[in-house]
């Protein structure tokens, strides 16, 4: 009797591993096991591993607003999209040159305007900044820039402690103007 009871006992425990194996076998194999997935990736490594699984376990239990991840990607793609439409937009509408000019003393501060067609000094716009050589460090200049003819662009400078340039003081050592030039 005892050795029926033992027999019952193993073919019980037997049955229920093999319909443990059977349920949990196929589950496994449609969840997709083995293909890697950024959402899950929580420290952007490109590995899942123990650290991703640390992390989960350290937000587990905790609430907040669920949200959306491909929609919110879908509307910053849309906001990008959109940002380049004003983009080429405002770049057919307005049309801008870059220049340089540079030296030491003596630097002319009245320039030619880089040729732009149709521009003329009332709907142009200049903005220009600068760097300053002087006899003990390099300071940014404030530059003031204007449109003295269709043709010309008149520079004023001056250093970080609002000393004006001087052609004549050893101390400039070199100046440095980046600008633009806009049509608008």
């Amino acid at each position: 009797m005892k050795i029926r009871k033992d027999l019952i006992v193993v073919a019980l425990a037997t049955f229920c591993l093999i319909v443990t194996l059977f349920t949990a076998l196929p589950t496994r194999s449609q969840s997709g096991m083995g293909e890697y997935d950024p959402w899950i990736d929580s420290n952007d490594d490109g590995i899942i591993d123990i650290f991703d699984a640390i992390h989960l376990a350290g937000a587990y239990g905790t609430e907040g607003t669920a949200i959306n991840k491909t929609a919110l990607l879908l509307e910053l793609e849309a906001r990008i999209d959109a940002l380049n439409a004003s983009l080429v937009e405002l770049q057919s509408r307005n049309r801008f040159v870059v220049g340089q000019i540079s030296g030491l003393p003596n630097l002319a501060l009245d320039q030619p305007m880089p040729y732009l067609p149709g521009a003329t000094g009332e709907n142009t716009i200049v903005v220009a900044s600068g760097v300053g050589n002087f006899t003990s460090s390099i300071k940014p200049l404030a530059v003031q820039a204007k449109v003295t003819s269709p043709t010309t662009i008149r520079f004023a400078v001056w250093d970080c402690n609002g000393v004006e340039y001087d052609p004549n003081d050893a101390a400039w050592n070199s100046i440095e103007i980046n600008y633009a030039v806009i049509d608008r």
